[in-house]
């Protein structure tokens, strides 16, 4: 009688386990899918506020694959690396980060352009950010 029960029990554990590994996978090839956001997205950061060292104008560049972002805001002599995500509703959040300081910006993407506001992590500088599904 014991010899059963501990072989339903290790039959039980073994079917929780591949159910749950199995759940892990489509949720991890889920996690992946497409999104409509998908591609690649130009455009510019522009300051409207600055009590510190600021350019006055960054060029964006993000690639959006699966709601997640990636990419960077540069401007002569200076380059930040950018991550973010974008939500399945377009809004959109994301950082820079650079050897010399960090941003972070949330705005909304609306079919193929998206726009909102960014500030340094200072609060020395702050602006606004638009950018468009490049052809």
């Amino acid at each position: 009688m014991k010899r059963s029960r501990t072989r339903r029990l290790a039959r039980g554990l073994a079917l929780a386990a591949s159910i749950a590994s199995s759940t892990g996978s489509w949720t991890s090839r889920a996690d992946t899918q497409a999104s409509g956001f998908d591609g690649i997205w130009l455009g510019e950061m522009r300051t409207t506020f600055s009590s510190g060292p600021c350019g006055r104008t960054y060029r964006l560049e993000m690639t959006i694959t699966g709601g997640a972002a990636t990419g960077s805001a540069s401007r002569p002599g200076e380059r930040f690396a950018l991550y973010g995500e974008v939500g399945e509703d377009g809004a959109l959040s994301w950082s820079a980060t650079s050897g010399r300081g960090s941003a972070s910006g949330t705005g909304m993407v609306e079919g193929s352009a998206a726009r909102g506001d960014w500030e340094d992590s200072t609060g020395t500088c702050a602006g606004t950010f638009s950018i468009e599904r490049a052809p």
